[in-house]
């Protein structure tokens, strides 16, 4: 019986300790590394420091064009994560 439950709620209970879920938003100028590491599809540490990098250095992200110019970013991790990114 114990093993049934484990079964059936540990999924649920993963589930919502994710930080942040797939129809969340990740604003890209405000958010953390820790938020971007998390938040986005195919980033991790290093393209998360890469983007707060960047973001420091040349201001606010307007666009997609200006996220692809940071470090490691390409069209691919861009498409992946278009609904999840917004600029506001």
């Amino acid at each position: 019986m114990i093993k049934v439950l484990i079964t059936l709620l540990l999924p649920i209970l993963l589930t919502f300790s994710i930080g942040v879920h797939a129809d969340e938003k990740i604003n890209i100028n405000t958010a953390t590394i820790e938020e971007l590491d998390k938040g986005l599809k195919g980033v991790g540490k290093r393209i998360a420091k890469e983007i707060v990098r960047h973001r420091e250095d040349h201001g606010a992200f307007k666009s997609f064009e200006d996220l692809d110019k940071v470090k490691y970013i390409g069209n691919k991790l861009i498409q992946r994560n278009k609904k999840r990114i917004t600029f506001d």
